[in-house]
């Protein structure tokens, strides 16, 4: 007699939110480290210790989603650690779920303040730049409202 055991989709929880809010922290305390695809990671390990630069982003992101296909692609959960403020992020990381029929999940940190005080507090090149913050802020205002039109398996708003 065959059994068939059928295999649950995977998930990806996708983190939102700006620079200081605590995703990194959050995905830290409730995901494996294997399943956290961090954009300020990749970034650490190409410059080591060098300040942002928004020219390199399209080098990191394509290396993000690269990652995170392949966690996806072995069927297990995955964890996508970065700001996702813009509708266009949010949307390729939600094609890339679909592409692998995952559940997705958006975690959305909805604490400006703390996170402008966190990141105040941050020395070297863990510091968003005000210029950067401050663009940040005008896609989490933007973001706030629109999440709620998108289309995922669950929203939690912490």
């Amino acid at each position: 007699m065959n059994t068939f055991v059928e295999k649950p989709n995977p998930r990806l929880f996708i983190l939102a939110g700006i620079p200081g809010c605590g995703k990194t922290t959050w995905a830290k305390i409730f995901f494996p480290p294997w399943s956290i695809v961090s954009s300020d990671a990749i970034r650490e390990e190409k410059w080591p210790g060098e300040s942002y630069d928004y020219k390199r982003n399209g080098e990191v992101f394509e290396e993000f989603h690269r990652r995170l296909g392949d966690i996806l692609e072995d069927g297990k959960d995955a964890v996508a650690d970065a700001t996702s403020l813009a509708y266009q992020a949010r949307w390729k990381l939600s094609d890339l779920a679909d592409y692998h029929y995952a559940e997705k999940h958006l975690i959305f940190f909805n604490n400006m303040e703390q996170a402008l005080n966190r990141n105040y507090e941050r020395t070297g090149a863990a510091r968003v730049p005000p210029e950067a913050q401050t663009v940040m802020l005008a896609k989490f205002k933007e973001s706030r409202s629109a999440i709620l039109d998108e289309s995922y398996t669950s929203i939690t708003i912490i």
